[in-house]
C-alpha cells in the first residue's frame, strides 16, 4: 500500500500562494509532467481549509500543452491587488525542501527543477546527492568535494566477483563523511558480496545501515568468518536482507541452471545462512530494524541473546520445513522495545497455521505495545491478539504468497499450503483486539456469510481508518461479485483516503501462467476500467477519498491501478505500485 505525504498544516497561506505560481512556471516551461502528483491533493486540501477564513477567492485552472495532466482543477489563489504574483526565486527554503522531498524519487524532475537557477541548484543538491550509486570496482573514482558531504546512502550495483574487485573496492568511502547507509545490489543472479567487501564497509565508524538489494545474493561467495565478526566492532542500527525476488527461488523450473554459477537454491540458502547470521548476532546490542528471509534466518541462536533496542523485526520467505511450535515466543520476550513485527512467511504444503505466541496468553504478552503487525495466514486463536493494541496503527492479516497465485498456478499450490482466513475468522480476530488508533488495515479472506458484517464492523469500529486494503476471494467460484454493494458499504468511512480492492472478479483471467496472455489481458482492460470508475464514483461520498485502486494482473506482475474521483486534480486513472511478482517470470 502507498501513503502520500500530506502537507496540510506544514505550510502557511502565503507559502501556498507562493507555491502555485512556481508550479505554473515549471508547467508552462514543460519541465515537469508528474512531479507534483504526490503533493497536489495535499496542497488542494490545505487551500480548501484555509479558504474557510478567506472572504474572496479566485479560481485558477492550469492547463498543459500536452493535455495529459493538470496541477489543479480548482486551485484557490489569493488576489494580489494588482501586484505581480511571487516568482520562482521568492519561494522560501522550507517550501522548496518539501517539494524536493516529494519528488526525490523522480530524479529527472528534480534535475529540471534544480536547473532553473543557481539558488535552486544549491537548495536541491542535498536531496539530489543524498542517494548515490557506484560499482564495486572504483571505476567512478573519488567523488567531487562539492557533493561528497551530501551522500548519505550509497548503493553498489553490478557483478561483484571476488577475483575482480581486488583493492579497488571502496576507493570513494574515505571521502564520504556523511555516509551512514549502504545497499548491495547485484546482477539479478544473486552472485554475492564477498566478505572483504562487507568487512571494509562495517569498519566505517559512521555506518549505521546495511541492506541487500533485489539482485544481490550469496551463491558464489565463501561463508563469512564468524569469529572475526564476533570480535570486530559493529554499530549497525539497521540490517535488511529481505529480498522480494528471492521469494520464488525454490520454484525455479530447472534448479541446475539456477543463478549465475549453477548453484541450486538449497545450497545458496545454506551459504546465505552461514554469511548472514554471524552479522545478525553481532548487531544484537545496537540494531533497531531487522529484516530477514525465514529460510536462512536462525531464530534459535537469536533467542539466546537480548535485543534491547530492536523496534522493527520482519521476516519473509518460507519456513524451511513444517514446524509444530513457534520459534518466536522467547524472541518477543527478549526484545522489550519491539513495536513493529511482520511475518509474511509461506507455509510448506503439509504445515497448518502456526500461532506465533501459542494459544494460551502469558502475563508478559500484555506488556507488548505493538504499533504495526503483519501476519500471513494467522491463527485466530493466537495469543498475540491479546497484546496491548491501544497504540496499533497498522494491521495486516495477509497471505504469502498471494492467494491468487495459489488459485491460478499449480506449482504454487503444489508447494505451499494456503489456509486463508474466512470473513468470520477475520471478524473474530478484529473483535479480540482493542485498536482505537488503527488507521491502516489490510485483510485477505474468503467471503462467507459474515462478509457484510465484517465490512460494517471495519467501517464503524475504526473511525480513524484512512487506508483499507481488501483481498476478497469467492468461496463459490461461480459467484458474480457484487462490487457496487461492497463500495456502498465502504462509503460510510469518513476518513478513508486510499482504498485497495482485489475482488476476485469472475471474469478476471487471473495471474498469467504460461502461454500467450496478450489477448485475455487486452480483452479485460476495458472491463476493469469500467468497474474502477464505477467504484470510485460510488465512493466519492467519502469526503477525503483520494483514490480507489483495483488489482490488475499482467504478464510479469500484478499491479494496482488507481481510479481518482472527479474532484481530484490528478489524471483519473493512474498505474501505481506493484503488488507481487509472477513466479513464472522471476528469472
Amino acid at each position: 500500500m502507498s501513503a502520500h505525504r500530506d502537507i496540510v498544516g506544514l505550510c502557511s497561506l502565503p507559502t501556498l500562494h507562493a507555491y502555485i505560481p512556481y508550479v505554473q512556471r515549471l508547467w508552462r516551461a514543460n519541465k515537469t509532467e508528474r512531479a507534483f502528483e504526490s503533493v497536489r491533493d495535499g496542497v488542494k486540501e490545505a487551500i480548501e481549509r484555509f479558504q474557510e477564513t478567506e472572504q474572496r477567492s479566485v479560481r485558477l485552472i492550469l492547463e498543459h500543452a500536452s493535455g495529459r495532466l493538470a496541477v489543479s482543477r480548482e486551485t484557490v489563489v489569493h488576489p494580489h491587488s494588482g501586484r505581480t504574483q511571487p516568482g520562482l526565486e521568492s519561494i522560501d527554503e522550507d517550501t522548496f525542501r518539501l517539494i524536493a522531498y516529494e519528488v526525490r524519487n523522480m530524479k529527472e524532475s528534480l534535475l529540471n527543477i534544480s536547473s532553473v537557477s543557481r539558488r535552486l541548484r544549491e537548495l536541491a543538491m542535498p536531496v539530489l546527492f543524498a542517494h548515490c550509486s557506484t560499482d564495486y570496482y572504483g571505476k567512478r573514482g573519488i567523488p567531487p568535494p562539492t557533493i561528497s558531504h551530501f551522500v548519505r546512502h550509497l548503493t553498489y550495483k553490478g557483478l561483484c566477483a571476488s577475483n575482480l574487485y581486488r583493492d579497488s573496492f571502496g576507493v570513494e568511502l574515505p571521502y564520504l563523511p556523511a555516509l551512514s547507509s549502504i545497499t548491495f545490489d547485484g546482477d539479478d543472479f544473486g552472485s554475492g558480496v564477498p566478505w572483504q567487501v562487507l568487512e571494509r564497509c562495517l569498519r566505517l565508524p559512521h555506518l549505521r545501515s546495511v541492506s541487500w538489494g533485489l539482485g544481490a545474493g550469496f551463491a558464489a561467495v565463501d561463508p563469512y568468518p564468524a569469529q572475526v565478526i564476533a570480535d570486530m566492532p559493529v554499530r549497525l542500527t539497521s540490517f535488511h536482507c529481505e529480498r522480494p525476488r528471492r521469494m520464488w527461488r525454490k520454484l525455479v523450473v530447472e534448479p541446475g541452471s539456477y543463478g549465475l554459477s549453477g548453484i541450486p537454491p538449497e545450497s545458496e540458502i545454506a551459504n546465505e545462512s552461514l554469511c548472514i547470521n554471524p552479522v545478525v548476532l553481532r548487531t544484537h546490542e545496537t540494531v533497531e530494524s531487522l529484516r530477514l528471509m525465514m529460510e536462512s534466518a536462525r531464530i534459535g541462536p537469536m533467542v539466546e541473546l537480548v535485543w534491547p533496542n530492536l523496534r522493527e523485526f520482519g521476516l519473509s520467505g518460507e519456513y524451511p520445513a513444517p514446524v509444530d511450535s513457534s520459534p518466536f515466543v522467547d524472541l518477543f520476550q527478549r526484545a522489550p522495545c519491539l513495536t513493529t513485527f511482520s511475518a509474511s512467511i509461506a507455509l510448506p504444503l503439509h504445515m497448518d497455521r502456526l500461532p506465533l505466541l501459542g494459544q494460551s496468553p502469558q502475563p508478559w504478552i500484555e506488556r507488548l505495545e505493538l504499533r504495526s503487525l503483519t501476519l500471513a495466514y494467522p491463527d485466530p486463536g493466537d495469543a498475540i491478539f491479546c497484546a496491548n493494541m491501544s497504540g496499533l496503527t497498522h494491521l495486516c492479516l495477509c497471505d504469502s504468497p498471494r492467494y491468487y497465485y495459489h488459485l491460478a498456478i499449480s506449482k504454487v499450490s503444489n508447494r505451499y499450503n494456503a489456509p486463508i482466513l474466512t470473513s468470520s475468522e477475520c471478524l473474530t480476530i478484529l473483535k479480540r483486539m482493542n485498536m482505537p488508533a488503527l488507521d491502516s488495515l489490510a485483510l485477505s479472506y474468503v467471503a462467507d456469510e459474515a462478509d457484510d458484517d465484517l465490512l460494517h464492523y471495519v467501517i464503524y469500529t475504526f473511525p480513524r481508518l484512512h487506508t483499507l486494503e481488501l483481498h476478497r476471494y469467492r468461496k463459490d467460484r461461480q459467484e458474480v461479485v457484487q462490487h457496487a454493494h461492497i463500495a456502498r458499504l465502504l462509503t460510510r468511512g469518513e476518513m478513508l483516503r486510499h482504498v485497495f480492492l482485489n475482488l476476485d472478479f469472475h471474469d478476471d483471467h487471473g495471474p498469467p501462467g504460461t502461454g500467450n496472455w496478450d489477448e485475455p489481458i487486452f480483452r479485460f482492460d476495458p472491463i476493469h476500467a469500467a468497474r474502477g470508475f464505477e467504484l470510485v464514483n460510488i465512493m466519492e461520498k467519502c469526503p477525503r477519498l483520494q483514490y480507489v485502486a483495483l488489482l490488475r494482473h499482467y504478464e510479469r506482475s500484478s499491479q494496482w491501478v488507481e481510479y481518482h474521483p472527479s474532484r481530484c486534480a490528478q489524471s483519473r486513472c493512474v498505474f501505481a505500485e506493484r503488488d507481487s511478482i509472477n513466479p513464472y517470470f522471476e528469472y
